[in-house]
């Protein structure tokens, strides 16, 4: 009986961490000026970001700054830490992550902000497909093709909170 609730203890664990795994293509939009800066809305009044979460780092591709520089990340319990650059050692809390479900989660940093994560599913040209990791920086192989998809999903999340 004790092997039993020891091997149920383990896979239960295995599909908690599952389940709450934040590796893969996200993204996440404001319309609000209150959550970032106006400048850091585009013309149509939508910052719209789309992220790859690797095992170890974060890239990052929105439609104000093109890409931006890699974070390192470790995710623990349930909060977030990063740092920028791809090898950094000393992380800083980001914020406590709450999942919705296995496509949503939300960042709640130390200000109360929140910051909603949606996952990228049914599409073949993600971030991820296009990264190309040289010594100290990130290049996008095919940059106008991804720009490309990148222009339709942002159109697409335009549309729908538009109505």
């Amino acid at each position: 009986m004790r092997k039993y609730f020891l091997f149920l203890f383990v896979i239960l664990s295995f599909q908690c961490t599952k389940e709450n795994d934040i590796s893969g293509n996200w993204y996440t939009y404001s319309t609000n000026d209150l959550d970032i800066n106006k400048e850091n809305l585009d013309i149509f009044g939508i910052y719209y970001e789309e992220v790859f979460l690797s095992e170890k780092n974060i890239f990052g591709y929105s439609n104000i700054q093109g890409f931006m520089i890699p974070f390192s990340y470790k995710f623990k319990n349930d909060s977030l830490f990063t740092a920028i650059g791809k090898n950094s050692k000393i992380l800083d809390f980001r914020g406590k992550v709450q999942f919705l479900d296995n496509n949503t989660y939300i960042i709640v940093n130390e200000f109360h902000r929140k910051d909603t994560f949606y996952r990228i599913t049914n599409d073949v040209n993600t971030l991820d497909k296009y990264l190309i990791e040289k010594d100290s920086f990130i290049d996008l192989k095919n940059n106008s093709r991804y720009t490309q998809e990148f222009l339709i999903r942002n159109e697409k999340i335009y549309s729908s909170i538009k109505k």
